[in-house]
C-alpha cells in the first residue's frame, strides 16, 4: 500500500511545490554506488545512470536497489558514488534523500533515488561543476 501512496504522491508532488534549488540537466552518465554491508565486512556495489545532475544532487536510476537482504536507502548513511564524467571519473559522498519506483512490471521495473551531495574534492566538484555549466550553456542556446 505504501508504494502506491508514494507514487500518487511523487506524480502530484511537481503541480504544487518546486523543491529544487539548483538547475537541473538531464544527462545519462554511468555511475558506480559502493557501500559497506551493515552485516558484514564485504564491500556492496551498485550500478546505474544518472536520471540528472545538478550542483548540489543527483537523481539516480538502477534496476535494483537491493543486493541479498541489503536495502540500498534504508539506513540514510553518505554512500560513496563514482560518477563518469566524459573527462573521467569524479568521486563523492551522496546521501539518499527520496525513493521513487518507477515501471509496472517487475521485468522493467527501474527505481529512482534522489540524492544530495555530501562532500567531494576541490579538483573533483570544479569538474563536476564546469561539466554542469557546459551543459546548462548548451541547453539555453538550443532553446
Amino acid at each position: 500500500m505504501s508504494e502506491i501512496v508514494r507514487s500518487v504522491v511523487s506524480r502530484f508532488r511537481g503541480f504544487f511545490v518546486e523543491r529544487r534549488y539548483a538547475p537541473r540537466v538531464a544527462v545519462r552518465l554511468p555511475f558506480s554506488l559502493s557501500t559497506q554491508a551493515a552485516d558484514s565486512r564485504r564491500q556492496l556495489q551498485f550500478n546505474g545512470n544518472t536520471l540528472d545532475i545538478s550542483a548540489n544532487g543527483l537523481g539516480l536510476l538502477f534496476k535494483s536497489i537491493r543486493i541479498d537482504t541489503y536495502y540500498l536507502i534504508k539506513d540514510g548513511r553518505p554512500l560513496s558514488l563514482v560518477l563518469e564524467l566524459p573527462s573521467g571519473p569524479v568521486r563523492m559522498l551522496v546521501t539518499p534523500v527520496r525513493y521513487e519506483k518507477l515501471g509496472d512490471s517487475e521485468s522493467s521495473c527501474a527505481h529512482l533515488i534522489g540524492a544530495t551531495i555530501t562532500s567531494m574534492s576541490d579538483a573533483d566538484r570544479q569538474r563536476y561543476l564546469a561539466y554542469i555549466l557546459r551543459r546548462l550553456r548548451i541547453k539555453t542556446v538550443s532553446i
